[in-house]
């Protein structure tokens, strides 16, 4: 007991050649998915934007129910993050829909808006050189 190897005795070339023969699947997988002729349908990204923003919404309720159990300051951060990227996101699709109806500029000068009031929002609420002792929260 105690004087056996714990490492089987196999050859150095095999996980080499794992990782090529893997390479190589995936490299010629790709050059033939390249000539597959691909229409980019408006809908589809629509409703993928929209996916993307709920789900960054269910990781911000996941990392800030931690954050509420273990008032770990990392899953506050975290959350806010995906708090704000799943708004962002939730957002810009719905303004997305919005010009796809109207066929005038209207719905890019709002969305033109909406992002320049998002940075400025996210400017002023966060700490930085004008107030350098303020809190990481916007209360005001």
């Amino acid at each position: 007991m105690g004087k056996g190897s714990l490492i089987s005795d196999r050859n150095g070339a095999t996980p080499f050649l794992a990782h090529a023969s893997g390479f190589l699947v995936v490299f010629f997988l790709s050059m033939w998915l390249r000539v597959v002729p691909l229409q980019s349908d408006p809908i589809l990204q629509g409703y993928l934007q929209v996916t993307t923003g709920l789900l960054a919404f269910v990781f911000a309720a996941v990392t800030l129910v931690r954050f509420q159990g273990t008032q770990d300051r990392i899953s506050l951060i975290l959350g806010s993050g995906f708090l704000l990227s799943g708004t962002l996101l939730t957002a810009s699709s719905l303004l997305f829909f919005i010009a796809l109806a109207v066929p005038g500029g209207r719905a890019a000068a709002a969305s033109h808006v909406f992002a320049a009031l998002t940075v400025v929002e996210v400017r002023r609420c966060s700490p930085g050189w004008r107030r350098p002792a303020a809190p990481a929260g916007c209360a005001d």
